[in-house]
């Protein structure tokens, strides 16, 4: 296997390092934060990987999504608009993402 290869495939186990540890502290924050609303915490967790492709500079797709959470596809035209309107919360920290999807369900 030549270097390029090699490269290629650490960028890859990088990325999803990345994903995984950006998951991780969304499901911190749903257990610390004791979060029971089923809904919230599947936000919480998306807007979380949302965020990490943001902050990659990566676009994820519909398809990207149910790839990375092992979903299948129910995502209806509502959740494409809100997937849409999240590039406006790229400033924002993963911790202010997350308490504003708390808010947005109370």
């Amino acid at each position: 296997m030549d270097q390029e290869n090699i490269d290629y495939l650490y960028s890859i186990g990088n990325r999803v390092k990345y994903y995984f540890n950006i998951r991780k502290k969304a499901v911190n924050y749903i257990l610390t934060n004791r979060i029971t609303n089923n809904e919230v915490c599947v936000h919480i967790v998306l807007m979380s990987a949302i965020w990490a492709a943001i902050q990659l500079g990566e676009e994820l797709t519909q398809d990207d999504l149910l790839i990375l959470f092992g979903l299948v596809s129910n995502i209806n035209d509502e959740s494409r608009a809100e997937l849409q309107k999240v590039t406006a919360l790229a400033d924002l920290s993963l911790e202010e993402i997350f308490k504003a999807v708390v808010e947005k369900f109370k």
